[in-house]
């Protein structure tokens, strides 16, 4: 009981713990969505915090979420859950929106995207 107490007692150090965290986080996961974007692929989702969602608002074929645990965050891509498969030349429904064949991840070559874009995101990362 006395270390809940001592944890409650110093929620100044817990807000600023998450809200650092949180910033880093965001950042991460802005760079895998500007990516994603930059190379036309379509962004389902783009999380902060992982769990049920705490705000959910779609913006265009996007839907931006703030979940329950903030201890990371994903960007979900269009067509990445069937990479497989060959796209459909009409596209592909997901979630309600229909994605054009030409903004989904499965027949690109995987990874092209993440990996292309290291040497930018890594020295922005790494600046002081």
């Amino acid at each position: 009981m006395d270390f809940l107490l001592n944890i409650l007692s110093h929620w100044e150090s817990a807000l600023a713990v998450l809200l650092v965290l949180g910033g880093l986080i965001f950042f991460h996961e802005l760079g895998h969505f500007a990516v994603a974007r930059l190379f036309r692929i379509g962004v389902r989702t783009f999380s902060l915090g992982f769990g049920p969602k705490l705000l959910k608002l779609r913006r265009g074929k996007t839907d931006y979420c703030l979940s329950l645990i903030p201890l990371g965050g994903y960007v979900a891509l269009a067509g990445e859950e069937d990479e497989a498969e060959q796209p459909d030349p009409k596209g592909k429904e997901i979630d309600g929106v229909l994605f054009a064949p030409e903004e989904l991840y499965s027949g690109r070559p995987r990874g092209t995207a993440f990996w292309s874009s290291w040497p930018v995101r890594s020295p922005i990362s790494c600046w002081r």
